[in-house]
């Protein structure tokens, strides 16, 4: 264990140091590293500490900073103390000039993540008044070492078991905010109790924020875990040891989860108080590196349900006027217009016209609301307003300069609007690193953004880009529309091919990236008014879900209560269209149930194809059967074929696995696990051994 006299010693302390910036600063810290045997490689140290003030800038408040680096030329810890002759730009939270600096130096190789500690102790130090006046201005080392370590020794990052109840919080989102967010809090909470911590986890899910994480439980957190496929703002964690991953890890693999949260998290750093008020010019700008499709996701989870709200109005209003008044018929165009008679229109007064003029209005809504929330994602709340604009000029042709000639009747759509959100997320989120006067920072967010990003990216659609997106767009629908609705030859044959694909995709992860990958793309299509291949995704999502529930029933000796419950819990959702409710079960025996899935969902998407099932909202399952989101007549009962065909194909593979491997001595029936449970005399603990023989651990 290293103590503060070999970590923190009267030669590591600088005073007066005379540089000009930042890059000096780290220079000299360099410099005097390599002379004083704390690194091997002047060069590489140096080049260490650049990298972490790429990543974020380590300066504090009040004019301090931490710098620290963890290398492999790092050959004994060290803590150096370095005090300006002038104060320099650190980029600081406060934008105010640094005076000290905290040097954190520590070897690649050390297990105890020591450096994670002491950042966290000095840390807490400087938010002491006190403290920082006299760092600033002690000559002492005696008093600087008092101030900084006042213990005889730095304890260990972490002990391996708790004292006493500490809290975790966290928090949890998924795209569609449905599924994923609530099962990573309950698996998240239930490991966490089982451990002796409290837990609290805050979902975002399509519900809103629920089981909110107060100021008071922030104060008591021990940890916090972020599990999210979207971004999130994490402001109010400041200053908290904070671990972020995906939702999949927390789901599948909580204890895992835990354990990187012991040790590879980070400090939130500390937001301006004014933070995402009028008048900041930051807006929670997101500073960390985010995979782009994470953005595209975030834009997603704020589409979908106008998307299906869309879909829904505009389905029922069909499919009951056919119902009512027959098959030729269609809603009339809200408004006063009269019945038409000719072409078999509603009078636009009719109810179930201005149904369908509502679900039109959703689907309008669509785009800037993909565009704007992916910007938001990206940049942060002043991206939204200049992104929402764009995207709607992108998607109001009429507006588009004929370039060429090119007479567009086609908006540029949900292409349209991923470019845009990027394009416009990156470049707000660049404009808010502008050091701008503070008088003018009120007016950034409010007027300037908004006008000129806004009005710029708006031009550019009408004089140089709407045109041709606009025309490669109709060209692509065109020809898609043309091929599908060619019901024999080519036709037949791709709609089968893209219906076992869009299906094996669908079930492949469950509302993971696969599967939203060919989510998303069909969702698009419905934009543009191409329905058939969301009437493949329709029949293929809920098959995952459905095909366990039935094979907890035909198969049932391989299932305990538990499953058999998770398997009523998977019907409820499967017949919603969330594909999710199959997720505990492959977690548990992945390797059965994900082939399973994909060969059950691509059968279902296939004969989804080959029937040309149209689903007239961005969602599945017999729910938008039901709903006549899938036209009322013979469509619906080709879908519900082809979901029942999909579920008993997943149910007969997973069923029939099973019982082969069963026959193989793989697998145990319940009985068969009761039976050793009864013979052994130790029957607490022989049950947990023998499971991992049963279904849900078998064949690692």
């Amino acid at each position: 264990m290293e103590t503060r006299t070999t970590l923190f010693k009267a030669d590591y302390c600088f005073l007066d140091i005379d540089v000009k910036n930042k890059k000096e600063a780290l220079k000299f810290i360099s410099k005097q590293a390599f002379k004083l045997g704390v690194t091997n490689n002047e060069q590489k140290i140096f080049q260490a500490f650049n990298a972490r003030e790429n990543e974020a800038s380590t300066g504090f408040e009040d004019g301090f900073s931490i710098p620290h680096a963890r290398i492999a030329e790092i050959i004994k810890p060290a803590i150096f103390f370095v005090r300006y002759k002038k104060g320099i730009d650190w980029e600081s939270l406060d934008q105010q000039p640094t005076m000290v600096s905290i040097v954190l130096m520590i070897p690649k190789a050390n297990v105890d993540n020591m450096h994670l500690k002491l950042l966290s102790e000095i840390a807490t130090k400087l938010l002491n008044a006190n403290n920082k006046t006299k760092l600033k201005q002690t000559a002492k080392f005696s008093e600087i070492k008092a101030i900084l370590f006042p213990q005889n020794k730095i304890a260990k990052v972490i002990s391996e078991k708790p004292i006493g109840k500490k809290l975790i919080v966290g928090i949890t989102a998924c795209p569609v905010g449905v599924a994923h967010t609530y099962l990573a809090a309950e698996k998240l909470t239930a490991y966490g109790k089982s451990h002796g911590f409290d837990v609290k986890i805050e979902t975002h899910g399509a519900s809103g924020v629920e089981n909110e994480i107060t100021p008071e439980e922030v104060k008591q957190a021990y940890r916090v875990i972020i599990a999210s496929d979207i971004g999130v703002q994490t402001a109010k964690f400041a200053g908290k040891k904070i671990y972020k991953t995906s939702v999949t890890p927390a789901i599948k693999n909580p204890e895992e989860v835990f354990k990187q949260a012991e040790t590879n998290f980070t400090i939130e750093p500390s937001d301006n108080k004014t933070a995402g008020q009028v008048g900041d010019f930051n807006t929670n700008k997101s500073t960390e590196k985010v995979n782009i499709m994470k953005h595209l996701m975030s834009g997603v989870s704020y589409m979908v349900p106008m998307v299906i709200v869309g879909g829904i109005f505009l389905a029922l209003s069909i499919g009951l006027t056919k119902i009512i008044y027959g098959n030729e018929w269609l809603p009339g165009d809200p408004g006063t217009s009269p019945i038409d008679p000719v072409n078999h229109k509603l009078a636009g007064n009719h109810f179930l016209s201005y149904m369908s003029g509502i679900g039109g209005l959703a689907f309008l809504l669509m785009i800037p609301i993909l565009g704007g929330y992916i910007a938001n994602s990206i940049g942060g709340r002043a991206a939204i307003v200049p992104a929402m604009l764009a995207s709607i000029v992108g998607n109001t042709p009429k507006l588009f300069y004929p370039i060429g000639g090119l007479a567009v009747i086609t908006p540029t759509g949900f292409l349209g609007a991923i470019m845009i959100g990027i394009a416009i997320g990156y470049l707000v989120r660049w404009i808010n690193t502008w050091k701008v006067p503070k008088n003018l920072k009120p007016v950034m967010p409010l007027f300037f953004i908004p006008i000129v990003v806004g009005g710029v990216a708006s031009f550019l659609f009408v004089y140089a880009i709407g045109a041709p997106i606009g025309w490669v767009m109709n060209k692509f629908k065109d020809a898609l529309t043309h091929i599908l609705n060619n019901a024999s030859g080519i036709g037949l044959g791709v709609g089968i091919g893209m219906g076992l694909l869009i299906g094996c995709m669908s079930g492949f992860d469950l509302g993971g990236p696969v599967n939203k990958i060919a989510f998303f793309t069909v969702s698009a299509l419905v934009l543009e008014k191409v329905y058939q291949p969301m009437g493949m995704m329709a029949t293929a999502g809920a098959v995952p879900p459905l095909g366990m529930f039935v094979t907890t029933i035909i198969f049932r000796k391989f299932f305990d209560e538990e499953a058999r419950n998770e398997g009523i819990s998977a019907l409820v959702m499967g017949l919603i269209g969330i594909s999710e409710g199959a997720i505990p079960f492959t977690v548990k025996d992945p390797k059965r149930v994900i082939l399973a899935n994909v060969l059950g969902s691509g059968v279902a998407g296939a004969m989804g194809g080959a029937f040309m099932i149209q689903d007239y909202a961005a969602h599945t399952g017999p729910i938008v059967v039901f709903l006549g989101a899938v036209p009322y007549g013979v469509q619906t009962a080709l879908a519900l074929l082809a979901i029942g065909v999909g579920t008993a194909t997943t149910c007969l593979i997973y069923g029939c696995w099973l019982t082969i491997d069963w026959k193989r001595g793989k697998v145990q029936t319940q009985t068969q696990i009761l039976k050793i449970a009864d013979k052994n005399k130790d029957a607490k603990a022989i049950p947990n051994k023998t499971q991992k023989k049963n279904l849900f651990k078998i064949d690692k």
